[in-house]
């Protein structure tokens, strides 16, 4: 039996690919939709919300919202929203190194809110997991 996240991996690897080669703007809707939940997932899992606004998965920040509510992930993309707020107008720089300068600067402040919405997502992740497999 395969492994369901190497299905995963057979979509998201070409569009990686894609994305490195040609640009976000070359990736369709569906691209776009699933690139940007993969990114999201695998940088808040790993690391955090910050480190998923510090790399380059950030570049993606705001596509996510809508792309978490095309696919059912009303919980997620309202845990996401609540991290946007961090920045000014609730829209991060699509630049990484502006993005990567106000998350200093928030942090230096002390104004920087994104460990609890961390936990949130972990749980909302777990929750969902389980609802997913039946799993009590």
């Amino acid at each position: 039996m395969t492994d369901s996240l190497d299905v995963v991996f057979e979509f998201v690897e070409p569009v990686i690919e894609k994305l490195e080669k040609s640009g976000s703007d070359s990736l369709s809707e569906l691209e776009t939709t699933i690139l940007s939940v993969w990114l999201l997932e695998a940088d808040v899992n790993n690391g955090g919300f910050n480190q998923y606004f510090w790399n380059s998965s950030g570049d993606f920040a705001n596509q996510v919202v809508s792309s978490l509510h095309k696919i059912g992930a009303e919980d997620a993309a309202y845990i996401v929203k609540a991290a946007l707020a961090n920045f000014p107008n609730s829209i991060p720089p699509r630049n990484r190194d502006e993005r990567q300068n106000i998350l200093e600067t928030l942090e230096d402040s002390g104004t920087l809110k994104l460990d609890s919405l961390d936990t949130e997502f972990y749980e909302c992740l777990r929750w969902s997991l389980r609802r997913h497999q039946n799993v009590p």
